[in-house]
């Protein structure tokens, strides 16, 4: 059986409740640096075979909602020509998803959806040579309403995201 790793940034995205994957499951706190610490040492710690990022994301597009796995990871807040790489793609047929530590109110050029730890987890997993996955859940659209509407759908995912590793997973 694989060795499986769930980082998500909040318990409020997936609990541990009534969860079968509480034992995997992880909570790095919100943003970049964050996630990256959390993911380093938990690699580091559980050696596991697949990281799965699970959370919930804004949407740059009206046509995306419910669950989607992304396959191309962006840096935005990386504007610098020292980094050479500021993209990570792993399936380019998948949802492209913008990560930056700000909560974001308009729409993000060249993504689909955004977040705020994506990115930095697929850095680590692809670092350590790691498979990786991403699910993420849209809890509202890039406009003035986005942050009280992922307050109030920030909970809704969590069926969606059994479902998703139920059926990854073969059970």
């Amino acid at each position: 059986m694989q060795e499986l790793l769930i980082l998500c940034a909040l318990e409020e995205e997936f609990s541990k409740e009534d969860n079968p994957y509480a034992e995997s499951i992880f909570y790095t706190g919100v943003g970049k640096v964050n996630s990256c610490i959390a993911a380093i040492e938990l690699i580091k710690e559980k050696n596991p075979t697949l990281v799965i990022n699970v959370g919930t994301a804004g949407s740059c597009r009206s046509d995306i909602e419910g669950i989607i796995e992304c396959g191309v990871f962006k840096d935005r807040d990386d504007v610098s020509d020292f980094n050479e790489k500021r993209e990570i793609e792993l399936d380019h047929s998948l949802y492209t998803i913008s990560t930056g530590d700000n909560f974001v109110s308009d729409k993000v050029e060249g993504c689909d959806i955004v977040d705020m730890e994506a990115y930095a987890i697929a850095t680590v997993c692809q670092r350590y040579e790691v498979d990786f996955k991403c699910y993420k859940y849209i809890t509202d659209y890039t406009d003035k309403e986005s942050k009280g509407d992922w307050k109030d759908n920030i909970q809704n995912g969590k069926p969606f995201f059994l479902n998703k590793l139920n059926k990854l997973l073969g059970y």
